[in-house]
């Protein structure tokens, strides 16, 4: 409903899962660790490929929010955003980004990625 919303107004909606996220199957051997910006900045290339004149705007909400700050942070005024919204960012991830996440959320990560994969 949302997508058709966006349309009416003229607006080519994108949804951007990440590897085995959302049910986006893995077919790769890699998973895309907390941050990494990799595939998230070629699927920008590719939009721009198609729609070169367009303007992007970026949503992200929850730790997708760490992706779009990472890619944002990374690319810096060469990212093709024009605006950028994060909802329900995570709580400190640029401490997360500098010193790594505590052991328990480690494990609680290892396990979810385990799972993943394990489908």
């Amino acid at each position: 409903m949302l997508c058709e919303s966006a349309l009416s107004h003229g607006y080519l909606p994108v949804v951007f899962n990440r590897r085995s996220h959302n049910g986006t199957p893995l077919t790769t051997l890699k998973v895309q660790e907390f941050g990494d910006p990799s595939d998230l900045r070629e699927a920008v290339r590719y939009i721009r490929y198609r729609q070169p004149a367009g303007r992007l705007y970026a949503v992200s909400e929850s730790s997708g929010s760490g992706l779009l700050l990472s890619y944002l942070g990374e690319c810096g005024s060469s990212s093709y955003v024009t605006a950028a919204v994060c909802l329900s960012p995570v709580f400190r991830c640029q401490s997360w980004f500098e010193n790594g996440l505590c052991w328990p959320l480690q494990w609680v990560l290892a396990l979810y990625q385990k799972i993943c994969l394990s489908r």
